[in-house]
């Protein structure tokens, strides 16, 4: 939840600075009242009712360049227990939410409107990181929520989500997408590639996982190169070193210097 929520801010905030050139985000705090069962409150209806005022907002600009509806949202127990909605909305620059409680877009207790202090991305990150306090949240609530990504932002969020092997197989150009059964396989060239891990057992309420051999043979290998290139690396840069210092005279008045890294060229 934590890295999805992360990545789809910076996405909003960075294509809203990219169309604009700044970005003003905006947090609403939704709490609710004792008597309000958390399943009752129904956090997507303010969203609706909002995503209807920016497009009332937003009908002036050109077709090509109208913003897009963006927010991100995230659930929160307090220590108490009681849960309340975060709301991130990323706004084009002069444009600001009406009140929640004036308009009745929240009906379920009291709403908090501020503008968020430096980066958005901070804001998100210091709400997660007390997102239960500890506590187990009701079953069945959802408990975040991205909208107004484009087709190529959620495949991006969808590649920075995905598991690391599959990183090190599928490029982001080849759009990977999990497969029923297991596995992976790339929407562009069609090409599949199985799990390297697989259950090896389930007893006493515990599963054990095995990775496969081939899988290993390939980590040990990438291991080695690694290795084998710092290695390579350490020496050139010990050569060249020594080669600056002792044979051509660096640090010396009239001494030729030499620039490290660059197999042995003059500055």
């Amino acid at each position: 939840m934590q890295r999805a929520l992360m990545h789809a801010a910076s996405l909003h905030e960075a294509a809203i600075v990219e169309q604009f050139g700044r970005c003003t985000p905006i947090m609403v705090t939704a709490t609710l009242r004792e008597d309000v069962a958390p399943l009752q409150a129904d956090a997507s209806t303010p969203v609706k009712l909002a995503r209807k005022w920016f497009e009332r907002q937003v009908k002036h600009y050109p077709k090509a360049e109208r913003p897009r509806f963006r927010f991100v949202r995230v659930a929160e127990l307090t220590k108490r227990g009681r849960l309340h909605y975060h709301f991130v909305f990323f706004l084009p620059p002069g444009m600001r939410l009406p009140m929640w409680d004036k308009c009745g877009w929240w009906r379920h207790g009291m709403t908090r409107m501020e503008w968020c202090r430096g980066a958005s991305v901070g804001y998100v990150a210091k709400y997660l990181s007390k997102a239960t306090n500890g506590r187990p949240m009701p079953k069945g609530l959802r408990m975040h929520a991205t909208g107004g990504l484009t087709r190529d932002e959620a495949s991006a969020k969808r590649y920075h989500m995905a598991p690391t092997w599959v990183r090190e197989y599928f490029s982001k150009e080849e759009q990977p997408r999990p497969m029923q059964g297991g596995g992976w396989w790339s929407r562009i060239n069609g090409y599949i590639q199985t799990s390297p891990y697989f259950v090896k057992s389930t007893t006493a309420g515990r599963v054990v996982v095995g990775v496969y051999k081939w899988y290993r043979d390939q980590l040990s290998i990438k291991s080695t190169q690694e290795d084998s290139q710092n290695a390579t690396d350490d020496t050139h840069d010990a050569c060249l070193r020594y080669l600056s210092r002792y044979v051509l005279g660096q640090g010396h008045e009239g001494g030729p210097r030499v620039l490290l890294g660059t197999h042995g060229s003059a500055a």
